[in-house]
């Protein structure tokens, strides 16, 4: 049997533009085997393979790969090769891949009901709410609808939580040391700034490295753990704070639905039951990773912490309703619904989770 392929391309070739790449007739669009046994997914991957993300996803489509005997096999694409962060949904609708991996910070206005995860401090249980977004695809018809309506299924979800803050010339330890300071920021997270008197501004991640060495922006939010020491962030702002803002926004893997519908009902159910299990695998690659991050920063001369209980609540009361009122707005008529049955979801998935470690104030308390 073939082994997987997973490859960075550079560009498309002409049928990777035209349709699917599963192994088809006449660019047909129809799901046919490679023989009589086993098709192959071509996936999208707009992260680096070596992004925590990425590996628990590669996780899963080994786990996939192994419990269907090969009758489902994926050929990865990383690094944006296939499709940009931008473009995940509108190409997988479209064909340009048979599956993706997507964030919603990315797609807040056409999918509001799902941008619920973004809202800072919402959440500081990011398995529980993992498990009642996949509890709200199964009960509310809305939420699940924002993907079905753009043309794709949602399979399985993963956090992206812990967004820190970095600073040039000294640690942001509360609200206080943000007024005046211009940070960049993305999504909800402007509002919160320009709560406590920052100036929020709007830059992307690959020119955040250069606007920090030229002072640009004083300091930055909206950056994972692993992505400080990617982005060599440290290396131009070496004091680095978590907030415990918690869960910011999420992961999606989503399939084309006419491509979901032509895998059988069995495989459906495994490909969903293994993307569940998932949350703890990310969990524990990500406690690896942001291990190995805290050392680079360590040696460099830079720091890690974590606010206090008390600085962390200074910012929530300065913030109050208003960025789950913008929500509320955004989302529209469905938002009551969802947001009554999100946060009850999650509070029983709490119950039974128990404590949630955040592997980042694990980095922190070493500091």
């Amino acid at each position: 049997m073939p082994s997987i392929s997973r490859k960075n391309k550079s560009r498309l070739t002409p049928l990777a533009v035209g349709c699917s790449l599963l192994v088809l007739t006449a660019c047909t669009g129809s799901l046919e085997a490679e023989d009589d046994t086993s098709v192959t997914i071509q996936f999208a991957n707009f992260a680096a393979q070596d992004n925590t993300v990425s590996l628990a996803v590669d996780e899963w489509i080994t786990e996939v790969e192994k419990a269907t005997d090969g009758r489902i096999k994926f050929d990865v694409t990383y690094n944006a090769g296939l499709l940009s962060a931008t473009d995940t949904v509108q190409g997988v609708r479209d064909g340009r891949a048979d599956a993706a991996l997507m964030t919603v910070a990315y797609y807040e206005s056409e999918m509001p009901l799902n941008s619920i995860t973004g809202i800072p401090y919402a959440s500081t249980h990011p398995r529980a709410s993992m498990a009642a977004l996949h509890d709200l695809v199964e009960t509310n018809t809305d939420f699940l609808s924002e993907y079905t309506d753009n043309g794709v299924w949602p399979v399985f979800f993963l956090p992206f939580t812990d967004a820190l803050m970095g600073a040039k010339d000294e640690p942001i330890t509360s609200i206080g040391d943000l007024a005046g300071k211009t940070v960049r920021s993305v999504g909800s997270t402007t509002v919160a700034l320009e709560k406590v008197g920052a100036n929020p501004a709007a830059i992307a991640y690959p020119e955040l490295y250069e606007s920090l060495e030229r002072g640009v922006v004083d300091a930055y939010s909206g950056v994972v753990l692993e992505a400080v020491t990617v982005g060599g962030f440290y290396e131009v702002a070496p004091y680095v704070a978590n907030p415990g803002q918690g869960l910011v926004s999420q992961y999606s893997i989503i399939f084309n639905d006419e491509v979901w519908e032509k895998i059988s009902e069995e495989d459906r159910a495994l490909l969903e039951t293994l993307g569940r299990e998932n949350v703890d695998t990310f969990f524990d690659l990500e406690k690896e990773v942001f291990a190995e991050a805290c050392e680079v920063i360590r040696e460099a001369g830079g720091s890690v912490s974590y606010w206090s209980d008390a600085a962390i609540s200074e910012w929530q009361d300065a913030i109050g309703d208003t960025l789950l009122n913008d929500w509320r707005d955004r989302a529209g008529s469905s938002a009551s619904e969802v947001e009554e049955e999100y946060f009850g979801m999650m509070a029983e998935h709490e119950s039974t989770l128990g404590e949630h470690q955040s592997n980042s104030r694990l980095c922190a308390d070493t500091f």
